[in-house]
């Protein structure tokens, strides 16, 4: 019995370490380059390299977490804002269009909204939601495919 516990656990592990591998269609490096990326830093707030275009970033946001979102070419992101929510959808509105992105949809609810946009062969979906405390923004960017794939 012993054994056959050994055997299982040693199975367990390779099905674990063999599940944790990378996938070849994540692209290398940024989608964004590193030039373009942030013009400065601030300690705390903003990454030395973001994921998705700097201006989705907007002044005195703070970024809680962005990545890559496994097996597709999104890049995820979640912001605080300390405005309400009519402010952030303002400002979003007016970076899209100043950033010359086709916004496509646009849902505006009483504690939230929804902005879908495109510009190229690039597209956005950003979120807002607010209840108590700060306005929360959700961002999902799509990159335009990297040259050669």
């Amino acid at each position: 019995m012993r054994c056959c516990l050994n055997h299982a656990a040693i199975g367990l592990a390779l099905l674990l370490f063999a599940g944790c591998t990378t996938y070849s269609t994540e692209p290398d490096g940024p989608v964004v380059d590193d030039s373009k990326s942030l013009a400065y830093l601030e300690a705390g707030i903003r990454p030395e390299v973001l994921l998705f275009p700097d201006y989705l970033l907007l002044e005195d946001y703070e970024l809680s977490q962005h990545g890559r979102i496994p097996e597709t070419t999104l890049v995820g992101g979640h912001l605080q804002a300390p405005f309400p929510l009519s402010t952030v959808r303002g400002s979003y509105n007016d970076m899209l269009a100043t950033m010359e992105w086709t916004t496509d949809k646009a849902e505006i609810g009483k504690q939230s909204f929804r902005l879908m946009a495109s510009k190229n062969l690039e597209s956005v979906e950003i979120r807002g939601v607010q209840g108590t405390g700060p306005t929360h923004v959700f961002i999902l960017y799509t990159p335009a495919p990297l040259a050669g794939n």
